[in-house]
């Protein structure tokens, strides 16, 4: 709850009066971002991005300055590598616009910051995400009874990417067996076991759903994730031998497992085996490896500055035709031709201080932040695999940020 000092209500505001004044002189000199074509839409727009900076406003006193730093140096190093992009970009009036679409996220995320700096606002994501995973699972479960391996076909398209619905369960099912591996409640024994025993097979059922997902690099994630949770007890304060003797039959349970799906379900390694057959223009790995070559070339003609956000895939390519309009698949990459080398010192930052973050402060990190540093590990795999930007990526942003705060909840 805002304070009353803070009260959205107190329409005598400056904040209020000045936010106000800059959306009306933007949308009546109609300087209005590609893309929109009515004096309406414009005032829209800017109405977003004014309603964002006034929020900020009214939260700058309860901000986090620990973990804000980082947040502000990330965003910065895309929004000034866009900008230097205007230099060579074949498209100014994209990089103009992508320049602009950033603000809404940039003051949405300072405004989330503080929420997120508190173990109540970290238990509300943690708590979604386990819900959204959920859901998806049912939902895959479903339609593979429906359809079998044709869930694929099912699977796609906004908002039903395998791809995400699989970061999802990656993420989760990490999130899970961190539950198991150092949850610790103020619960009798036995309601602590039903926990515990809840959360690893719950976090098994998940790693499953990624494999139905037919999401390679949803399913590779999944179990980077699950494995980082057991090189983590090496660093924990006392090797717990029991959960790595576990572990150890664990994996000799899935090479078994992977032994019978292989006869039983032999599309979904079909599908593993295109990695083998790169030169196939049938195959989606073929695709893929012609977008980061492309993408490799773009950089080349030149490593420091990009060609814009957002301009990738306007770049034609006769090997792939149509599919030249796809994204990279890779968001390192991605960050590097379109924002130039600022836009992959944003990610070389992050990725120093995760494991900076992890090596020092592990030990001493509570239950729920462990969860939160452990889940970004599936996040940067699947990074490899994907273009990942606007609100999500910002979103992942403010947990991590979150991170470095000293606040807990009161």
């Amino acid at each position: 709850m805002l304070s009353r000092k803070y009260d959205l209500a107190r329409t005598r505001s400056p904040g209020l009066y000045f936010t106000l004044i800059v959306i009306a002189v933007l949308s009546f000199l109609q300087w209005e971002p590609p893309g929109t074509y009515t004096w309406l839409e414009s005032f829209n727009w800017y109405l977003m991005i004014g309603v964002a900076g006034y929020l900020f406003i009214l939260q700058r006193g309860r901000l986090n300055t620990s973990g804000i730093r980082f947040y502000i140096i990330f965003n910065f190093l895309f929004w000034l590598g866009g900008v230097l992009s205007l230099f060579r970009t074949p498209s100014p009036d994209q990089v103009l616009y992508s320049a602009v679409s950033m603000t809404i996220p940039f003051f949405l995320g300072l405004v989330m910051l503080s929420a997120m700096s508190t173990n109540k606002g970290r238990a509300i994501w943690l708590y979604t995400l386990l819900i959204a995973a959920l859901l998806w699972a049912y939902e895959v479960v479903q339609l593979w009874f429906l359809y079998g391996e044709n869930i694929r076909h099912f699977l796609y398209g906004p908002g039903r990417d395998h791809n995400l619905v699989a970061i999802i369960f990656a993420m989760a099912a990490t999130a899970l067996m961190i539950i198991f591996l150092y949850g610790d409640f103020a619960v009798n024994k036995s309601t602590q076991f039903l926990i515990k025993g809840a959360a690893f097979s719950t976090s098994l059922g998940l790693l499953i759903c990624s494999f139905l997902t037919y999401s390679r690099s949803g399913f590779i994630a999944t179990i980077v994730g699950i494995f980082f949770t057991l090189f983590s007890l090496f660093l924990s304060e006392r090797t717990r031998m029991p959960f790595v003797i576990f572990f150890i039959l664990l994996l000799g349970g899935l090479s078994v497992l992977t032994s019978v799906v292989q006869t039983t379900n032999p599309t979904w390694f079909i599908k593993f085996n295109e990695i083998t057959r790169l030169e196939d223009p049938t195959t989606s790995v073929f695709v893929r490896t012609v977008l980061l070559q492309k993408a490799l070339a773009v950089i080349a003609e030149n490593p420091f500055i990009g060609i814009g956000p957002g301009v990738f895939r306007t770049i034609y390519d006769p090997l792939i035709g149509h599919q030249s309009f796809y994204l990279v698949h890779n968001s390192y990459l991605a960050a590097w031709a379109e924002n130039g080398i600022l836009g992959l010192l944003g990610y070389i930052i992050w990725l120093f201080l995760w494991i900076r973050l992890f090596l020092t402060k592990w030990k001493k990190l509570n239950l729920m932040k462990r969860i939160l540093l452990a889940t970004f590990v599936p996040f940067y795999i699947m990074l490899f695999f994907l273009d990942i930007g606007g609100f999500p990526l910002t979103f992942m942003l403010i947990i991590f940020s979150s991170l470095d705060s000293d606040s807990e909840d009161e």
